[in-house]
């Protein structure tokens, strides 16, 4: 899917005419329309930031880096595992109620903002809910110290050394919070 397309399906999944979006952007109706179809294919950097708190989408999302649907699908996995419910999830959270409804139905996007912090309380990593690696920091590994010896990594593929990376750099980021929680 193109920018222009992603554009346009969020457009009107929220409803949105082409004029009201022209407006928020301060473009023509006829410039939104280009986007749309991949007339114009390079949208200007100041533009995508309105843009994106208009479509309520990350530039991320709107770019095409990452897979909103399976980010969300990842959240809510991991909330009902680790939760009783949305509401408690929320409110460890600090978000209002219905905030993880929101999510899964695609009218709200503000997972992004406070990635790191949903990663923590799911014992996982943002790399995971975002679908940069496919297997999420196992439960065993948290608050482990770990420590890499002369080939340790020989017979392993590079998903599997980078997969071990992004653990060992989620463990030191852990340590040092706790780290500085305890002075």
């Amino acid at each position: 899917m193109t920018i222009g397309e992603r554009i346009k399906q969020r457009r009107k999944e929220l409803g949105l005419s082409a004029d009201y979006l022209a407006e928020k952007l301060g473009i023509s109706r006829a410039t939104v329309f280009r986007y749309e179809k991949g007339d114009i294919e390079k949208i200007p950097i100041d533009l995508l930031e309105p843009l994106s708190t208009v479509l309520r989408l990350s530039l991320a999302q709107i770019m095409g880096w990452v897979d909103a649907a399976q980010t969300v699908e990842r959240i809510t996995e991991l909330i009902a595992k680790k939760f009783p419910s949305d509401a408690d999830f929320e409110k460890i959270l600090r978000v209002p109620a219905l905030t993880v409804s929101d999510w899964r139905e695609g009218k709200n996007t503000s997972y992004h903002s406070k990635l790191p912090e949903i990663a923590e309380l799911l014992d996982t990593t943002a790399a995971y809910l975002l679908g940069e690696i496919d297997n999420p920091l196992p439960a065993e590994l948290h608050g482990v110290k770990v420590a890499f010896y002369d080939g340790a990594f020989d017979g392993l593929n590079d998903d599997d050394i980078e997969a071990l990376k992004i653990m060992a750099a989620h463990l030191r980021e852990k340590g040092k919070k706790a780290a500085g929680n305890s002075d």
